[in-house]
């Protein structure tokens, strides 16, 4: 107590002290009379616990805000891959639409979707209604066009095709090889079951009608671009909707 006294003794009139000043006095002689208080090795203690605990506490306000911003930054980066996705899922459906329109005129385009972003899975759908049910090699011929459709819209876009083509491939060498081998529609009537000719024929023809449907939608790129936009805008494109945009387009 009587270091404190001759530290109060020694200080100047207050008078002439700035606020910062007197509240910095104010601090140092509560320290002092802590140290007093409870003694030098206790309280040295203390400041280290208090000081270990401050630490504590902003490292893990730190850490708590890096890992903020990793999620928002995750959050935003999934969002744009999201929207990449759809995008490339729009161009996939319009070239399916855009060939069927073109090659039966008198199919109808039900419905062309894409899901929504928020959704886990990213696809899409183009539905197709056919008002014959005897079809012709040209009709099973354009049937294939309109299946790859998706792939080259997808090429002529970004270069390159995805693996969400698969399908349409899969549904594409099936009705060629039931073209050749069921319907007699191929070089030769008669194909056994795994006659290697048979599938390069189909073979063949998948890559025929690819040429021939890239064209299409080459002469087309601007309809494809348009397309692209309505189903991003909104998402599901109904029959109404659909014959208005071809009409609008002169398709």
């Amino acid at each position: 107590m009587e270091k404190i006294m001759k530290i109060c003794k020694n200080i100047k009139e207050i008078r002439g002290c700035t606020l910062y000043y007197l509240v910095t006095m104010i601090f140092i002689l509560n320290l002092l009379f802590l140290i007093e208080l409870i003694g030098k090795k206790e309280f040295f203690c203390m400041l280290t616990v208090m000081y270990l605990l401050f630490s504590y506490d902003a490292i893990k306000n730190i850490a708590d805000e890096l890992n903020l911003r990793d999620k928002q930054k995750n959050s935003t980066e999934s969002r744009k891959q999201c929207i990449a996705d759809l995008e490339k899922t729009a161009f996939h459906e319009a070239g399916h639409a855009i060939i069927a329109r073109l090659l039966n005129p008198n199919s109808k385009i039900k419905k062309i979707a894409i899901k929504n972003i928020l959704e886990n899975n990213i696809g899409g759908v183009t539905n197709l209604e056919y008002q014959s049910v005897v079809l012709t090699k040209s009709h099973i011929l354009g049937e294939i066009r309109t299946l790859l459709g998706g792939l080259i819209a997808e090429e002529l876009a970004y270069g390159e095709h995805s693996n969400g083509v698969c399908s349409d491939i899969s549904k594409a060498q099936t009705v060629a090889m039931k073209m050749i081998q069921n319907y007699g529609m191929g070089k030769r009537l008669i194909y056994a079951k795994d006659d290697a000719r048979a599938i390069e024929e189909a073979e063949l023809i998948l890559q025929n009608e690819k040429a021939k449907a890239t064209e299409i939608l080459k002469v087309n790129k601007n309809i494809l671009y348009l397309l692209k936009e309505e189903l991003m805008q909104k998402r599901e494109i109904n029959e109404e909707e659909i014959e208005e945009f071809f009409k609008t387009n002169g398709i």
